[in-house]
């Protein structure tokens, strides 16, 4: 009885642990190469596009 618990305890450690691994490489994905790749300092301010109800645009 007490081999069954330690090994269902174990499984999920390591299930958390490796969930918490890849949460982590996922997040350093989209920062850092994903962002990374489409931001420049170019020193403008940003302005969103506004699409106006009368039909201009900003």
């Amino acid at each position: 009885m007490f081999k069954i618990l330690v090994i269902l305890i174990g499984n999920t450690i390591i299930v958390v642990l490796e969930g918490l691994i890849v949460t982590i490489q996922v997040v350093r994905l989209q920062y850092y190469e994903f962002f990374s790749k489409f931001f420049n300092e170019s020193g403008e301010e940003f302005s969103p596009f506004i699409l106006r109800s009368s039909g201009g645009v900003r």
